[in-house]
């Protein structure tokens, strides 16, 4: 299993489903000279049956099943855990993908509680109060883009 490294500028959360906005988001904050952590990278190819899949949506599909039935005390989603939770403290900031899931914003409310600068690309499907946690909500990769040029 490949370590998480020792800090990142951002790490990204998100949805699995939802790969291809946080890809997006990887590639900006990439693209601005930065360096960030995402679970969408991370390699299960040493888990015998069972691994993420980055390909069409029936395979994804198929994946979140299989994920979804493990049992809770799996090393599989020990791993993604202890991984994911790595990615969040080595990081100065957390950015969450959206739309998002149980997960991700579970994942917001950790960062928030470590003390990360915590933003949001996209739109939310309701306004949530506890969206407050947010230092800032972006509405599009373009936004967020100008953003990160800023931050430079």
């Amino acid at each position: 299993m490949k370590p998480v490294a020792s800090h990142y500028d951002f790490t990204v959360i998100g949805r699995w489903r939802n790969r291809d906005n946080v890809a997006e988001v990887v590639a900006a904050i990439r693209g601005a000279g930065h360096s960030c952590f995402s679970f969408i990278e991370n390699d299960w190819s040493h888990h015998k049956g069972y691994k993420f899949s980055t390909s069409d949506e029936n395979t994804i599909e198929e994946t979140m099943r299989q994920a979804e039935a493990l049992p809770i005390d799996s090393l599989e989603l020990k791993e993604i855990f202890d991984r994911d939770l790595a990615g969040l403290k080595n990081s100065d900031a957390v950015v969450l993908a959206l739309p998002g899931g149980t997960s991700s914003l579970i994942e917001s409310g950790i960062a928030f509680g470590l003390g990360k600068k915590l933003y949001a690309v996209g739109e939310f499907d309701k306004a949530e109060t506890l969206f407050q946690i947010f230092d800032e909500i972006f509405s599009s990769v373009d936004e967020f883009k100008k953003f990160l040029k800023e931050e430079k």
